[in-house]
Protein backbone atom coordinates (compact mmCIF):
# COMPACT_ATOMS: atom_id res chain seq x y z
CA UNK A 1 0.00 0.00 0.00
CA UNK A 2 1.46 3.62 -1.41
CA UNK A 3 2.33 5.83 1.56
CA UNK A 4 -0.32 8.93 1.37
CA UNK A 5 0.67 12.38 0.37
CA UNK A 6 0.56 14.70 2.74
CA UNK A 7 -2.43 16.95 1.87
CA UNK A 8 -1.19 20.80 1.18
CA UNK A 9 -3.82 23.81 1.09
CA UNK A 10 -4.58 25.38 -1.96
CA UNK A 11 -3.68 28.60 -2.51
CA UNK A 12 -5.94 31.92 -4.14
CA UNK A 13 -3.66 31.21 -7.37
CA UNK A 14 -3.98 27.47 -7.39
CA UNK A 15 -7.88 27.83 -6.50
CA UNK A 16 -8.12 30.41 -9.48
CA UNK A 17 -6.87 28.09 -12.01
CA UNK A 18 -8.83 25.35 -10.47
CA UNK A 19 -12.32 27.15 -10.93
CA UNK A 20 -11.91 27.21 -14.43
CA UNK A 21 -12.30 23.73 -14.65
CA UNK A 22 -16.09 23.72 -12.76
CA UNK A 23 -18.75 24.99 -14.10
CA UNK A 24 -21.02 27.36 -12.34
CA UNK A 25 -24.41 26.72 -13.67
CA UNK A 26 -24.99 23.94 -10.61
CA UNK A 27 -27.16 25.63 -8.14
CA UNK A 28 -25.78 23.22 -5.72
CA UNK A 29 -22.32 23.19 -6.38
CA UNK A 30 -22.40 27.04 -6.81
CA UNK A 31 -23.47 27.06 -3.31
CA UNK A 32 -20.60 24.69 -1.90
CA UNK A 33 -18.15 26.28 -3.76
CA UNK A 34 -18.81 29.44 -2.35
CA UNK A 35 -19.19 27.59 1.59
CA UNK A 36 -15.64 26.22 0.35
CA UNK A 37 -13.79 29.73 -0.25
CA UNK A 38 -15.14 31.88 2.31
CA UNK A 39 -13.91 28.80 4.49
CA UNK A 40 -10.91 28.77 3.40
CA UNK A 41 -10.22 32.30 2.69
CA UNK A 42 -12.91 34.36 4.95
CA UNK A 43 -14.12 37.28 2.76
CA UNK A 44 -11.18 37.43 0.23
CA UNK A 45 -12.80 34.90 -1.17
CA UNK A 46 -15.61 36.82 -2.53
CA UNK A 47 -14.04 38.12 -5.83
CA UNK A 48 -12.84 34.63 -6.85
CA UNK A 49 -16.04 33.20 -6.13
CA UNK A 50 -17.80 36.55 -8.13
CA UNK A 51 -15.71 35.99 -10.92
CA UNK A 52 -16.23 32.36 -11.43
CA UNK A 53 -19.87 32.89 -10.53
CA UNK A 54 -20.15 35.38 -13.95
CA UNK A 55 -19.45 32.26 -16.19
CA UNK A 56 -22.88 31.16 -15.82
CA UNK A 57 -25.65 32.50 -17.84
CA UNK A 58 -27.16 32.40 -15.24
CA UNK A 59 -25.40 34.83 -13.12
CA UNK A 60 -26.81 38.35 -11.42
CA UNK A 61 -24.28 40.33 -9.37
CA UNK A 62 -27.10 41.44 -6.63
CA UNK A 63 -28.29 37.68 -6.27
CA UNK A 64 -24.98 37.01 -6.02
CA UNK A 65 -23.68 38.92 -3.14
CA UNK A 66 -26.55 38.07 -1.47
CA UNK A 67 -26.20 34.45 -1.19
CA UNK A 68 -22.48 35.25 -0.56
CA UNK A 69 -23.23 37.13 2.74
CA UNK A 70 -25.73 34.39 3.68
CA UNK A 71 -23.22 31.43 3.71
CA UNK A 72 -21.81 30.12 6.68
CA UNK A 73 -17.86 29.42 7.25
CA UNK A 74 -17.06 25.52 8.09
CA UNK A 75 -19.90 23.72 5.92
CA UNK A 76 -17.01 22.90 3.18
CA UNK A 77 -13.94 22.53 3.10
CA UNK A 78 -11.18 23.60 -0.09
CA UNK A 79 -10.52 20.04 -1.08
CA UNK A 80 -14.22 20.01 -2.16
CA UNK A 81 -13.27 22.47 -4.64
CA UNK A 82 -10.13 20.72 -5.18
CA UNK A 83 -11.50 16.96 -5.71
CA UNK A 84 -14.07 18.85 -8.27
CA UNK A 85 -11.49 20.21 -10.07
CA UNK A 86 -9.32 17.05 -10.31
CA UNK A 87 -12.38 15.07 -11.97
CA UNK A 88 -13.01 18.18 -14.68
CA UNK A 89 -8.93 17.14 -15.23
CA UNK A 90 -7.27 19.61 -13.73
CA UNK A 91 -4.08 19.07 -12.31
CA UNK A 92 -1.67 20.64 -9.59
CA UNK A 93 1.41 21.67 -10.84
CA UNK A 94 3.56 19.16 -9.31
CA UNK A 95 6.87 20.12 -7.68
CA UNK A 96 8.15 19.42 -4.76
CA UNK A 97 7.69 21.96 -1.73
CA UNK A 98 10.79 22.56 -0.13
CA UNK A 99 9.91 22.15 3.78
CA UNK A 100 9.69 25.46 4.10
CA UNK A 101 7.42 26.03 1.97
CA UNK A 102 5.14 23.55 3.59
CA UNK A 103 5.05 25.01 6.88
CA UNK A 104 4.64 28.30 5.22
CA UNK A 105 1.25 27.32 3.36
CA UNK A 106 0.20 25.05 6.39
CA UNK A 107 0.66 27.60 8.97
CA UNK A 108 -1.43 30.71 6.09
CA UNK A 109 -4.17 27.73 6.20
CA UNK A 110 -4.13 27.72 9.58
CA UNK A 111 -4.35 31.53 9.91
CA UNK A 112 -7.20 31.84 7.65
CA UNK A 113 -9.00 29.08 9.34
CA UNK A 114 -8.19 31.16 12.83
CA UNK A 115 -9.55 34.09 11.91
CA UNK A 116 -12.51 32.52 10.69
CA UNK A 117 -13.15 30.57 13.39
CA UNK A 118 -13.00 33.67 15.34
CA UNK A 119 -15.34 35.58 13.66
CA UNK A 120 -17.67 32.61 13.38
CA UNK A 121 -17.66 32.47 17.10
CA UNK A 122 -18.00 36.22 17.33
CA UNK A 123 -21.28 36.35 14.88
CA UNK A 124 -22.82 33.61 16.90
CA UNK A 125 -22.49 35.48 20.31
CA UNK A 126 -23.72 38.74 18.27
CA UNK A 127 -26.37 36.76 17.70
CA UNK A 128 -27.42 35.65 21.11
CA UNK A 129 -27.21 38.90 22.26
CA UNK A 130 -29.87 39.99 20.22
CA UNK A 131 -32.09 36.82 20.20
CA UNK A 132 -31.84 37.93 23.89
CA UNK A 133 -32.72 41.20 23.65
CA UNK A 134 -35.92 40.17 21.34
CA UNK A 135 -36.91 37.64 24.27
CA UNK A 136 -36.55 40.43 27.25
CA UNK A 137 -38.12 42.72 24.52
CA UNK A 138 -41.06 40.62 24.28
CA UNK A 139 -41.80 40.23 27.73
CA UNK A 140 -42.44 43.84 28.55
Amino acid sequence: MGQKREYIPLGLDEVRQALLFIPADDREVWINIGNALKTEFDDAGWDLWDSWSQSSDKYKAGDAWKKWKSLKPGKVSIRYLDKLARNSGWRRERRELTPEEKQRLKAEAEERRRLVAEKVEADEAKLERMQLAVAEACQR
